[in-house]
């Protein structure tokens, strides 16, 4: 495990993805712990791979996609082996994610937060292809072209995660909870369908205000377990393609917010 490092501008570095030397390097510090997850290329496939970022070819991005039919959307320059994937039975796409683990050194944001300091969830994200069709409030249609997310630590192995999401709709801001399918989940709309394609847009979300406002009792006693990433079109059943760089936390006075 790449452990981050806290620079003195008060900065965690999650992941820049500049430091692995092709996919199957940056696989084995990204997980999954779907068993199925790494298979040969065929059917319907999600994948998730490193490759140069395309406005700055000195450094790297990760990018996920779908290819929704054998004969469309194959990227044959990366070897089915360095490919991490899921395959569902009777070629039926399921969605998958992966992440950087903490676990065995949680980020504790409950030290941050006792300073009155609040933790600010950034990166940068580009979209190709959005999942069109998915409805973000219905269950069992809410795919999204990438989504990332912290998944929390609340106690004696207990978890609950905030996730933030690029729609392919156009709407905005958090998802009702009863229109989610887990309780034990928050799902913020951060991007939409009227962000360009192609284009990368930076994201800075205030992890420690959606913590307060779905925790509020754990507030003082909560760490980050994990660090997450999943693309989800198995609903949608369309193509869909986007690219994450430079995952970072910043911790910033609550007066200065």
């Amino acid at each position: 495990m790449l452990v981050s490092s806290l620079h003195a501008d008060s900065t965690m570095l999650i992941d820049d993805f500049s430091s692995y030397k092709d996919t199957k390097d940056f696989l084995h510090t990204w997980k999954s712990r779907s068993s199925d997850y790494k298979k040969t290329l065929k059917e319907n496939s999600y994948y998730y791979y490193l490759r140069p970022d395309p406005f700055d070819p000195g450094k790297n991005c990760v990018c996920s996609a779908l290819r929704e039919y054998p004969t469309n959307y194959v990227r044959t320059d990366i070897p089915a082996d360095d490919i991490k994937m899921v395959v569902g039975t009777e070629g039926k796409v399921k969605s998958v994610n992966i992440y950087k683990d903490y676990w065995l050194k949680k980020i504790k944001l409950y030290n941050y937060h006792k300073k009155g300091e609040e933790a600010f969830l950034e990166w940068d994200w580009l979209a190709y292809k959005l999942p069109y069709g998915a409805l973000d409030e219905v269950k069992g249609q809410d795919d999204h072209a990438i989504a990332i997310y912290a998944v929390l630590y609340t106690g004696w192995l207990e978890f609950k995660t905030i996730k933030y999401v690029w729609s392919a709709t156009s709407n905005m801001g958090m998802i009702p909870p009863e229109q989610t399918t887990d309780e034990d989940k928050r799902v913020y709309i951060v991007s939409n369908n009227k962000n360009p394609m192609g284009k990368w847009v930076h994201v800075s979300v205030n992890l420690s205000e959606a913590i307060k406002e779905f925790l509020p009792d754990d507030y003082d006693n909560i760490s980050i377990a994990a660090i997450s990433m999943m693309a989800d079109s198995d609903d949608a059943k369309k193509p869909s393609q986007a690219c994450v760089k430079d995952i970072k936390i910043t911790f910033k006075s609550a007066k200065q917010k």
